[in-house]
């Protein structure tokens, strides 16, 4: 574990990679962040310490700065991608994307948004953000907007793959859209069935669009998210399933 933590730089000083190691080894065998959890699986000295102490020390290494989302979030996005070796297609292409997810979680009164590198059918996470949990008025948007633009800025520029963005229904909008298109990224996003949406010159919603699709098989239109005055961003719309009695019918591509 200590040569890891030391791989990746997160810090200099050789006690507090020795520190750092042992609260991620520590996470590991506890599967917990309660500091009550930490504090047992945390290895002890010889000579036993009491509990307070134990608790002072787990606040102590999870307040570090090298914990924070601005400090490691570059150097997790290049040990991902340096370890994500290309994916080569059936047909023998390499791939020339990286996908990455976007998803929250609750976690009581707390909200976490997070972008994470799909990697083997799993994604480990490089950039979060936490926000009070009911959502503030008109901080999620711009939280998920800096999310991203973190983890572009982060992206190396000698990798030559580009990302492209998944995410689930509760992220659409056109602020979204062009902070993805700013970083030059790709998107696969789930619509909501009652959304607007304008192909063509055709102003309809995703339900009633999606209706016109054909079981068993795949269809795209190009068109535009929302309608009238605010439709922007040019998308594909394709078919999320062949079932469309749920509420979720399209994914807007780009």
């Amino acid at each position: 574990m200590l040569t890891w933590v030391q791989a990746l730089a997160v810090c200099s000083h050789p006690a507090a990679l020795v520190s750092l190691a042992q609260l991620v080894a520590a996470l590991l065998h506890a599967q917990s962040l309660k500091p009550s959890a930490l504090m047992r699986a945390l290895p002890s000295p010889k000579t036993p310490v009491p509990a307070r102490q134990r608790y002072k020390r787990v606040a102590r290494v999870l307040d570090r700065p090298w914990l924070a989302p601005a400090r490691l979030t570059p150097l997790l996005v290049r040990a991902v991608l340096a370890t994500l070796p290309p994916e080569t297609g059936e047909d023998g292409t390499t791939a020339t994307e990286v996908t990455v997810a976007l998803d929250s979680v609750r976690c009581g009164p707390w909200k976490a948004f997070t972008l994470g590198i799909v990697w083997r059918g799993r994604v480990i996470p490089v950039a979060w953000r936490v926000l009070a949990y009911p959502w503030p008025r008109g901080q999620v948007t711009p939280a998920v907007c800096a999310l991203v633009a973190q983890v572009a800025a982060a992206w190396p520029t000698e990798d030559t793959r580009t990302a492209h963005l998944v995410a689930d229904r509760a992220f659409p909008g056109q602020r979204l859209f062009t902070a993805l298109r700013r970083a030059g990224w790709g998107w696969t996003i789930r619509l909501r069935a009652p959304l607007p949406v304008t192909v063509g010159e055709e102003r309809v919603t995703v339900r009633n669009l999606m209706r016109r699709a054909r079981p068993g098989g795949w269809m795209a239109w190009a068109g535009a998210y929302q309608r009238g005055d605010r439709a922007c961003i040019d998308v594909e719309f394709l078919p999320a399933s062949d079932d469309l009695s749920g509420d979720d019918r399209s994914c807007p591509r780009s």
